[in-house]
């Protein structure tokens, strides 16, 4: 396969902006299920489901046009790769047919005025052996590997990528190496910590209502 490289385009950024901007609301994205969530992986859910409403919000009120969601059908397949939607989230995880291994999860894809992309959505650091912080790849091998599965399915070598997250969880150093590749960061309006101090205490809520009903 060619080599991938990130692209983006006017509407691409429009979105990154508005989810950028867009305020956390953690009772719009509480569900009755999540009383079964367990805590140590639930701001990771709550952020996919903010990225995924500010999407849909961006194009039913914000008017940002040109914007598909869901392009990849249920189990749909390739001639190397099966997509399955993930269990938690909002995710979709390609199955590489050949070792019948998982290869790549994504957060969110869509395709924004032709341009297929991807979101990978972040909530905490992730320290590497030499004891830097790594939250997303931003190597083009490992860039590469990621959206194989996606190059494979859309035939096409160009793909916008998003890392979205709260503010702190990608270092600066981190982030323009990201950026230097064609990635976009985005940020949601709040820290790691005060994100998942929503997240714990919505869950809080959420199973404080299922006690009482």
């Amino acid at each position: 396969m060619s080599q991938i490289e990130l692209a983006t385009n006017d509407t691409l950024n429009r979105l990154a902006v508005h989810v950028r901007n867009r305020p956390v609301d953690f009772a719009s994205l509480a569900r009755k299920k999540d009383k079964y969530l367990d805590e140590s992986n639930a701001a990771g859910v709550y952020a996919e489901r903010h990225v995924q409403s500010s999407i849909y919000d961006a194009i039913t009120h914000a008017h940002i046009k040109k914007i598909m969601v869901s392009p990849i059908p249920r189990n749909a397949e390739t001639l190397h790769y099966k997509f399955r939607r993930s269990k938690m989230g909002t995710g979709i995880i390609a199955q590489d047919l050949g070792t019948g291994n998982d290869k790549s999860e994504y957060n969110y894809i869509g395709v924004a005025q032709g341009l297929p992309f991807v979101v990978e959505v972040k909530t905490r650091s992730q320290y590497t052996r030499s004891g830097g912080i790594e939250a997303i790849e931003t190597s083009q091998e490992s860039i590469q590997t990621k959206l194989e599965p996606l190059q494979d399915f859309f035939n096409t070598n160009r793909f916008g990528y998003i890392a979205a997250g709260p503010r702190l969880v990608f270092r600066p150093t981190v982030q323009e190496r990201f950026k230097s590749r064609g990635g976009i960061i985005v940020e949601f309006p709040m820290s790691r910590y005060r994100f998942k101090e929503g997240v714990l205490r919505t869950l809080a809520q959420v199973k404080a209502a299922s006690l009482q009903s």
